[in-house]
């Protein structure tokens, strides 16, 4: 089922010092068959990890997969809402370098 593009306020944060040149990526969503497609624009060099937590109150985020090396292209990952607790995750992404 598509339920159509949408726009995902999703809150992007940094780890460790990130260059003024290296801003966080801003990350758009599809919600398609049972899965969130997400995609930013990635800098060259940049590494940046996928998380989620179950609620904004707690200060856990979990990683999932592993680190995604930028290409200088747009950067994606499909991950799957199956479940009622996955659809109502929050996600960011991280930029590790």
């Amino acid at each position: 089922m598509n339920i159509g593009k949408e726009r995902v306020g999703f809150r992007v944060v940094a780890l460790g010092v990130v260059p003024e040149v290296s801003a966080m990526p801003e990350v758009e969503s599809t919600i398609t068959d049972g899965a969130a497609h997400l995609y930013w624009d990635s800098v060259v060099g940049r590494i940046y990890q996928m998380q989620y937590s179950n609620s904004l109150e707690d200060p856990v985020w979990v990683n999932i997969g592993s680190g995604i090396h930028g290409s200088g292209g747009r950067e994606f990952m499909v991950i799957p809402v199956d479940t009622e607790a996955e659809r109502n995750r929050f996600y960011q992404v991280v930029d590790f370098d």
